[in-house]
């Protein structure tokens, strides 16, 4: 057997994906090896062939579809990685989303929707599974996706796992991560960001707060004091998209809860000193 596009004619199995791949250029070769017929589309018309097994040489029209169903994922998984890099650059969840993508690309769970719709209610369903926040108003927006029809493709995601509650209760953290990113790369920062957190969200967790941008944004600020971070407040509240007041006030709250009232009181504190108090 030799690779349509390269003709190498060395190949690995992706058991996870049920994939046969050529190790040279990476083209996908065969799809779903052990399924009893093989489905590809000639001028609109599905087709279904004979059994196919592993190794057997495909016939043109076979490889026209084959070549159009790979060309056909990988656009989708672009968009897919389009739509996290919009979030967080060097996405955590990336492996996920393109595990889900393709899954669902191969059982033909989506079918009827365009592929931008697909990527954008893959990601959104992988988000919302690994408590992410985002909101379906903010992602629909990369790709001008219709909200209805979003909710139809999301809907069905759910069904195709049995994980209608999909939608668990939102990690702090990974919203954090999400402003701090957009703040700055520097890793110090953010971990210093985390620590900051890591006092706070015990206090706050039974209370009526309402942790939108404007509380992780006010993190970053109360963390920039303590530590002696050279960031000045018009740039966590820029890079953040939220507003100079907004972290002054919510600030002021977060103080409150551990006995101060401005940032200056905390400014250069140890931090294990500030969570005995």
């Amino acid at each position: 057997m030799k690779c349509i596009e390269c003709n190498g004619n060395q190949f690995e199995m992706d058991e996870r994906l049920g994939e046969l791949s050529c190790i040279d250029c990476g083209y996908i070769a065969v799809t779903e090896l052990f399924e009893q017929s093989v489905r590809y589309v000639s001028d609109g018309e599905v087709i279904h062939s004979p059994t196919k097994l592993l190794g057997s040489k495909p016939n043109s029209m076979e490889k026209n579809w084959l070549k159009s169903a790979n060309s056909h994922l990988a656009r989708g998984l672009n968009m897919c990685n389009i739509l996290l890099a919009s979030l967080m650059v060097n996405h955590p969840l990336k492996d996920r989303v393109e595990e889900c993508y393709s899954q669902l690309y191969r059982k033909n769970v989506l079918t009827n929707y365009g592929i931008e719709e697909k990527a954008t209610a893959v990601v959104y369903y992988v988000l919302r599974e690994n408590r992410t926040p985002v909101s379906l108003k903010e992602l629909k927006q990369e790709f001008s996706c219709n909200t209805r029809t979003l909710n139809r493709a999301i809907k069905r995601i759910n069904k195709h796992y049995n994980n209608v509650s999909a939608y668990n209760k939102i990690d702090p953290l990974y919203k954090l991560k999400q402003v701090t990113s957009k703040i700055t790369d520097e890793l110090n920062f953010a971990s210093n960001c985390q620590e900051v957190l890591e006092l706070f969200e015990p206090l706050t967790q039974d209370t009526d707060w309402v942790k939108e941008t404007p509380y992780y944004a006010s993190i970053c600020w109360i963390a920039k004091n303590i530590y002696l971070h050279p960031i000045k407040q018009q740039e966590i509240a820029k890079k953040a998209s939220v507003s100079s007041s907004q972290i002054k006030l919510t600030t002021k709250k977060l103080l409150a809860l551990i006995g101060y009232e401005k940032c200056s009181q905390v400014r250069g504190k140890n931090i294990n000193e500030l969570r005995r108090n």
